[in-house]
């Protein structure tokens, strides 16, 4: 039942804050679809509301006719169906919203709530992960979980209707509820599902990163975890069936996946960047000015430091982290590593979270260190940067640069910034009304409670 006091305590809560601020903050960087990607999905959406099918014919003009799939004269997008599913209900309701006359919000602004949403609860997932999975202080948790959606190209696609930000939290609870059953003896069954069920939805929305069930059932099994594994297979079985279904009634093949017929765009504008090989596959998506994840992101360089302690007292689970990591990192690295229009190293992303991890376990060695937070402070305020000049711009020739963040500043500085609900006037006025509320909760909490206690007595 939710009393006021409980109303009280779950804004309280460390779990609370850590997702209605960072989600409050991404939402005012929405400002609709810009990339042929983002409307390949939302044409998939207007298809099944509109038209009742899956065929986007009417709207495949949105995408210029590229990231669809060409099958019998109908065109199809090329994605993974899963996020536009998820979208429906989005579309239906703003929709509903806007011809109700409430204009303040397009109907896109709805959907990319999506990513917004996915990225905030990752934030709870990596601080929860961090406390219970790898018993980690609560304030080192705290600031790890911050890193990831304010230093990492996380912040850039949680005001895009990507897929990868919610790839990312569905993995991280795949393999949180998966860990949990080897630490933890209760809820076996449930806690499996759940894996199974978040890695199941995986495998209908981004395919690479579902390729990550094999170290994840490797490390169950390596846990004695065999009978329960119906309860993680179950789901996943599922989730395959509905997408073999669509399959079929798209290209009258249950194993023919949507990117089979795709239509892709001409890249050979990026030069020497297609002409690639795998050494310049893995420069690219680790330490290029282009794309480079320590490049974008440097206070993840942190993190080796971290895996090194993982090692020591959680070899199993440091195991999985990294080989799902590494396995992400070379499949793409001998072919279209740089992602097109976009920022940051966007194919890796879903596994970001598990070289961000680890970083709590540095925290933890050096949290006495008046050196150390020196270099944090540098590295966390160079990675916020970096991204949040990649938020708050979006240019298709910005993001093909050689260097897309020293392009993005020049951007920033000319005046030219995509700012979205951070020009609204009465949006910031209620966002820093309620960041003072969640200041003040504290207060507000011990007064709820000296009153209960004065009508008790």
């Amino acid at each position: 039942m939710f009393t006021i006091e409980r109303i009280s305590e779950i804004l309280k809560s460390t779990r609370f804050q850590l997702f209605i601020i960072p989600f409050l903050f991404y939402i005012q960087l929405i400002t609709g679809l810009h990339s042929i990607n983002e409307k390949s999905r939302y044409a998939l959406i207007l298809a099944i509301v509109e038209d009742r099918s899956f065929i986007i014919n009417k709207y495949a003009h949105l995408t210029r006719y590229i990231d669809v799939s060409l099958y019998n004269g109908n065109y199809y997008s090329d994605k993974g169906p899963g996020l536009s599913f998820l979208g429906v209900p989005l579309y239906i309701f703003g929709k509903f919203l806007v011809n109700s006359g409430f204009l303040l919000f397009e109907i896109p602004f709805y959907i990319i709530l999506l990513s917004s949403l996915a990225t905030s609860l990752s934030i709870v997932l990596i601080y929860d992960t961090s406390i219970n999975i790898f018993q980690i202080s609560k304030n080192a948790s705290i600031l790890t979980g911050l890193i990831y959606g304010f230093g990492t190209i996380a912040l850039f696609y949680s005001k895009s209707f990507f897929s990868h930000s919610f790839a990312a939290f569905l993995l991280l609870l795949s393999m949180y509820f998966g860990m949990k059953v080897t630490k933890y003896d209760e809820n076996k069954e449930s806690n499996l599902f759940v894996s199974g069920f978040a890695m199941g939805l995986l495998a209908l929305i981004e395919y690479f990163p579902f390729l990550t069930i094999i170290p994840l059932t490797i490390y169950l099994i390596k846990n004695k975890i065999k009978k329960e594994l119906l309860f993680f297979l179950l789901p996943i079985i599922m989730f395959l069936g509905i997408h073999a279904i669509y399959n079929y009634v798209c290209f009258d093949n249950p194993l023919t996946p949507p990117y089979y017929y795709e239509q892709s765009e001409d890249m050979s504008v990026i030069g020497y960047y297609i002409r690639t090989t795998f050494l310049i596959g893995l420069y690219g998506q680790l330490f290029s000015p282009f794309r480079g994840l320590f490049f974008y992101s440097p206070i993840l360089l942190l993190t080796f430091h971290g895996t090194y302690k993982f090692l020591n007292k959680h070899r199993y689970e440091t195991f999985l982290y990294l080989t799902s990591f590494v396995m992400i990192l070379l499949l793409f690295a001998a072919q279209e590593w740089w992602g097109g229009n976009c920022y940051g190293p966007r194919y890796i992303l879903p596994v970001i979270p598990f070289v961000t991890i680890p970083i709590a376990a540095t925290i933890e060695d050096y949290k006495s260190n008046k050196l150390f937070w020196i270099v944090f402070s540098i590295l966390f305020g160079l990675s916020i940067f970096n991204n949040f000049v990649g938020a708050i711009t979006f240019s298709h020739e910005t993001f093909l640069s050689p260097n897309p963040i020293w392009a993005s500043l020049l951007r920033v500085l000319d005046g030219k910034i995509d700012i979205g609900l951070l020009g609204h006037r009465y949006i910031r006025i209620i966002y820093a009304a309620f960041s003072l509320f969640l200041i003040g909760q504290e207060r507000i909490h011990n007064l709820f409670k000296s009153k209960l206690q004065t009508k008790n007595l």
